[in-house]
């Protein structure tokens, strides 16, 4: 006789594994090294390579780039994505080039470098898209924007990971966001208490 358990009836870890080959790591810490920024004070930006449902609006984004450099000092990598370089070049354009803070601006790398990178910078500010789970196998803090998909479906429950949304309940899985400053603000700082408990411990 064969008998079948309900999957869901369990708990499984949503968590991937990833690992990153010591040569592209040590290539990655070297230019990180590299950088006019102490390594301890760059993160990593990403405007994702999915749906635009998916991704916040860009004046948001250089808000919250523009809070956490001015209260907290941190400089952004900013991440260009295959298909979707445009979204750094309007960025850095429309944006970055008129305001007096720092960023570095990255080429388009590979999966294992880009991992080398998440690796060794303090955290990554993403939506919800492949470098967010590339982050959650290399248990980085992770700053993870959801203007649309339920957190619910990825949340892999550790510390590092901070989801940041409006509103939602268990049974709505998708639903448009409404993020405004504040909100984005607020949650940053939950990311960073982690951190810097984490960091004088």
């Amino acid at each position: 006789m064969l008998v079948l358990s309900a999957l869901t009836s369990k708990e499984f870890s949503t968590k991937p594994i990833f690992n990153i080959p010591k040569k592209v790591n040590d290539k990655g810490i070297a230019f990180l090294n590299s950088c006019p920024h102490d390594i301890d004070r760059v993160y990593l930006l990403n405007f994702g390579s999915g749906g635009v449902e998916k991704m916040l609006e860009p004046k948001k984004y250089f808000l919250l780039v523009q809070y956490i450099y001015e209260k907290h000092g941190y400089i952004p990598l900013i991440i260009s994505n295959p298909g979707k370089e445009y979204l750094q070049k309007e960025f850095i354009q429309k944006f970055m080039k008129h305001s007096t803070i720092p960023f570095i601006k990255l080429d388009t790398l590979s999966l294992d470098e880009m991992g080398a990178l998440i690796k060794n910078t303090s955290f990554l500010i993403t939506p919800d898209t492949g470098l967010m789970h590339l982050a959650m196998a290399l248990d980085r803090y992770i700053y993870a924007i959801f203007t649309y998909t339920n957190p619910i479906l990825v949340n892999p429950k550790t510390d590092n990971f901070i989801a940041v949304y409006e509103e939602f309940d268990r049974e709505t899985l998708f639903k448009n966001q409404n993020l405004d400053e504040m909100r984005l603000y607020e949650m940053f700082e939950v990311l960073y208490t982690k951190i810097k408990t984490k960091t004088f411990h």
